[in-house]
């Protein structure tokens, strides 16, 4: 079964510390050994002493005596020259000599040991009475080690749940949020590690959405684009079929139809470019003066017929972009020219190097762009005068998708002041 990681850290707070408790409680129980051997060794010490002093001043017997009074538990014997003077107790201590603890027919004992001059002197109790002392206490230590390490399961467990509280907020303000649609945002509340955690959630939730709008835009955009092409296409499929034509004729037609479907071809590779990661593939340098020599070749009939003249100026320059993107760029701007252009009035393709960039602009004599439409223009369905809208027909993309186009080549397209008529400046990098 898989423990969530609430019930981990529990289990691990749990083993550690009782893991260091029982190393602490067995480093107690050795220490408090040693104290006991140490008090043993000091209470055997006077006993000791008094029968070295008895020995000494001629009077071992009273002195041994005396101690077997007191002290009933403690064996002693006072040796001279390996000759046993005096000797109490159960135990028959006269053949040790080292200090220390020891058995003796059994019992565990501990024994001094004193030499002065031709004397000695051995002293010997049992050690069961501290052994049972130390018993208790390993036991008590023992018993106090599981309450202890429940103690610290109970407390890491209401710590834990103190500490994913705010996770639990989150993840009940996220399935909230599913409801909400991806407008919804976690809620932000001091600036601790969940803070933190909620923001950049928060900005994965605004990549999703502007991922999202954008291949709403472009669906939007794809069917608002298409329209007008689609439409004029029909129409001049269904003029062509009101009556019956000679084979020039439909020659003729067939001809125009077949120049309107390459370029809507053209369009459509373009729309679908935008919405994709096309733009982060690399294309081979594009010779962009060749591209608006192509483009003014495709609209200088339309201009002559409109009775404006189209002029270009170029200088040879290079861009990594594609043919279809940069013509539906230039079909754009030109189209938005014509319309806005009156008669017998000259609109402009230049073409310029600007250190590592390609400068690219289209300038008419229309009314202009107004100020404030200068950055909104490039948005959906924003337009300007009414004099610049698709009454004329056209074929371009918008400049919403000009935009990206440009954009998702490195470039920039801005509407750049001028003293008459609107000017259109793409920049791009040379290749």
């Amino acid at each position: 079964m898989s423990l969530s990681y609430r019930q981990r850290l529990v289990l691990t707070a749990s083993s550690v510390s009782g893991l260091i408790l029982a190393v602490l409680f067995v480093i107690a129980s050795v220490l408090y050994r040693q104290v006991e051997v140490t008090e043993e060794f000091d209470g055997l010490s006077p006993t000791v002493n008094q029968a070295m002093e008895g020995a000494v001043h001629g009077r071992v017997k009273e002195e041994v005596a005396t101690i077997a009074a007191a002290e009933p538990s403690v064996s002693v014997a006072v040796l001279q020259r390996g000759n046993v003077l005096a000797q109490t107790g159960s135990l028959d201590v006269a053949s040790l000599r080292r200090n220390g603890r020891t058995e003796i027919h059994g019992v565990q004992v501990t024994v001094l040991v004193d030499r002065d001059g031709p004397f000695l002197v051995i002293a010997a109790r049992p050690w069961g009475h501290r052994e049972e002392i130390l018993q208790r206490f390993t036991k008590v230590l023992v018993l106090l080690w599981f309450p202890l390490v429940g103690l610290i399961a109970a407390a890491t467990a209401i710590a834990s749940r103190a500490t994913f509280r705010p996770l639990d907020e989150l993840r009940r303000q996220a399935d909230a949020a599913r409801a909400g649609g991806l407008h919804s945002r976690l809620q932000v509340v001091g600036q601790d590690e969940y803070a933190a955690f909620a923001t950049s959630l928060n900005g994965f939730l605004d990549s999703i959405e502007a991922l999202v709008k954008n291949e709403e835009q472009f669906v939007a955009d794809a069917a608002h684009e298409l329209r007008t092409p689609l439409t004029a296409l029909r129409g001049r499929v269904e003029t062509t079929l009101l009556r019956e034509r000679n084979p020039e004729e439909y020659r003729r037609a067939l001809g125009v139809v077949l120049e309107e479907a390459e370029r809507l071809s053209a369009l459509v590779e373009a729309l679908l470019g935008s919405a994709t990661a096309a733009y982060a593939r690399s294309v081979p340098p594009l010779a962009l003066d060749i591209e608006v020599e192509r483009a003014q070749a495709r609209w200088l009939d339309r201009y002559a017929e409109a009775e404006v003249v189209l002029e270009s100026s170029t200088v040879p320059v290079a861009s990594n972009v594609t043919p279809s993107e940069i013509g539906s760029v230039l079909d754009n701007l030109l189209a938005n020219a014509l319309r806005a252009s009156p008669a017998a009035s000259t609109c402009r393709i230049e073409l310029r190097v600007d250190g590592s960039r390609a400068r690219l602009a289209v300038q008419d004599a229309g009314t202009g762009v107004p100020e404030e439409l200068r950055e909104r223009i490039f948005d959906r369905f924003v337009r300007g005068e009414e004099s610049r809208n698709r009454a004329m027909g056209g074929f371009g993309i918008g400049l919403s998708l000009c935009r990206r186009i440009v954009e998702g080549r490195g470039g920039t397209i801005r509407v750049a002041p001028s003293e008459r008529g609107a000017r259109f400046e793409v920049d791009l990098p040379k290749a």
